[in-house]
C-alpha cells in the first residue's frame, strides 16, 4: 500500500511538471504556468511535510532532511526579503527572480528523492520474495 500511494504522489508531480513545462514551451499563457508552478510546489511541500510526519521505512531520510533544510532556507531568505520590502528595500525582486530559476531545479531534486526511494521499496520487495 505504501508503495502505491508513493507511486501516486511521484506520477502527480510528473504530471503537473510536465504540464507545466508544455505550458511554458508551447503556448503564451504565464498566467497559466504560474498555476502549474505554485500547485507542484505546494504539492511537494504537503508531501514533504507528510513525509516528515509518517517517516516509517523512509530510506533516504538523510537526502529528504537536506532537502527540507534547503527548503527552510529559502523560506527563511523570502521572510527576510519581505522584512527588507517593509524599509523600502527592493531585495524582493532579486528574491522572487532567484526562486523562479531555482524552483524548477528543487521540483527536480524533490521528485529524485521520490523515485529513488520507489525503486528502494522494490528492491527490498524483491529480497524477501527469495
Amino acid at each position: 500500500m505504501r508503495k502505491k500511494i508513493k507511486i501516486a504522489d511521484l506520477g502527480i508531480q510528473v504530471v503537473l511538471f510536465l504540464a507545466g513545462l508544455a505550458v511554458f514551451l508551447l503556448t503564451n499563457e504565464e498566467q497559466l504556468y504560474f498555476y502549474f508552478y505554485y500547485l507542484l510546489g505546494s504539492w511537494q511541500i504537503l508531501s514533504l511535510l507528510i513525509h516528515h510526519i509518517d517517516n516509517r521505512g523512509l530510506q533516504f531520510f538523510q537526502k529528504r532532511r537536506i532537502y527540507s533544510q534547503a527548503i527552510a532556507g529559502v523560506f527563511i531568505t523570502g521572510a527576510i526579503s519581505l522584512l527588507l520590502l517593509i524599509f523600502k528595500t527592493p531585495v524582493i525582486i532579486f528574491y522572487l527572480f532567484g526562486l523562479l530559476l531555482l524552483s524548477p531545479f528543487l521540483a527536480i531534486w524533490y521528485m529524485s528523492i521520490c523515485y529513488r526511494e520507489i525503486l528502494q521499496l522494490r528492491k527490498r520487495e524483491l529480497i524477501h520474495l527469495k
